[in-house]
């Protein structure tokens, strides 16, 4: 029962200090639509707290949270071309100067 606590302790403290909060805020049940970072199905997760900045994961045995940041780089002169040549890219539509890097930073805990 003290680990409840605790884990609810933490998890309610994570959540207001991230970067943004998105107007709905909950944990969101693995039903197998969670993956890992190849791809495959992470069965191992219960719930998911998706908020912008801040990613919260329930499992068994304890959870995991991981913060992360936007950084935009601005396109080179070279990216500018490739992307203006590439029939895929619609012209009507306006490309963005710059892609998007995420740092990401986890720690897992367990019981």
């Amino acid at each position: 029962m003290r680990q409840f606590y605790v884990l609810l302790f933490l998890v309610s403290t994570i959540v207001l200090f991230a970067q943004k909060q998105t107007t709905s805020i909950g944990f969101i049940e693995n039903k197998g639509q969670i993956v890992d970072q190849k791809g495959k199905e992470n069965l191992e997760v219960k719930y998911l707290l998706n908020t912008t900045g801040l990613n919260v994961q329930l499992r068994a045995n304890g959870f995991s949270y991981d913060v992360y940041e936007t950084e935009r780089i601005p396109l080179t002169k070279k990216d500018k071309e490739f992307n203006g040549s590439n029939p895929s890219f619609d012209t009507d539509i306006k490309t963005p100067d710059y892609s998007l890097k995420y740092n990401f930073h986890r720690i897992d805990i367990d019981f």
